[in-house]
């Protein structure tokens, strides 16, 4: 089934669109890299017809999962599904899309839920401790 285009003169997604500027689609998204991928492989799946974000259409949200699920399975790799809805939420672009980004163990893509960001600081303060509580006049090569 295909959906009938809607679109905004003012979206970048859907003038992609409108230029069939994308690497491929279904009859409810298409789907193209995104101008600074964060990893090789990264994609956005993007609804053919222009919502603002998930919840404007949560049957059309569902598809366009459904699309980017399908993709992810044909990669047979571990990744990411992502979306975001609002600027609070880190929404840059106010048109419904949904991040693919193929994922490898230890790749250093830090999401704030994964407690990466967390570790680091602690293990850098641990070293800074050690460094403050060395002995005085003591010459050690601390990383």
């Amino acid at each position: 089934m295909s959906i009938p285009y809607r679109s905004t003169t003012d979206c970048p997604f859907c003038l992609r669109i409108s230029q069939k500027e994308y690497d491929g689609s279904s009859g409810y998204s298409v789907h193209f890299e995104p101008l600074g991928p964060v990893v090789p492989g990264h994609r956005l799946f993007v609804p053919r017809i222009h919502l603002a974000d998930a919840t404007e259409n949560p049957y059309i949200t569902g598809r366009t999962f459904e699309d980017a699920a399908k993709f992810a399975l044909d990669q047979g790799q571990e990744f990411n599904l992502i979306t975001s809805a609002g600027k609070a939420a880190t929404q840059s672009i106010l048109h419904l899309h949904i991040h693919y980004v193929p994922r490898i163990e230890g790749d250093g893509l830090h999401l704030p839920w994964t407690g990466q960001k967390e570790r680091e600081a602690a293990e850098k303060r641990r070293l800074e401790l050690i460094r403050e509580n060395a002995a005085p006049g003591a010459t050690h090569d601390y990383p």
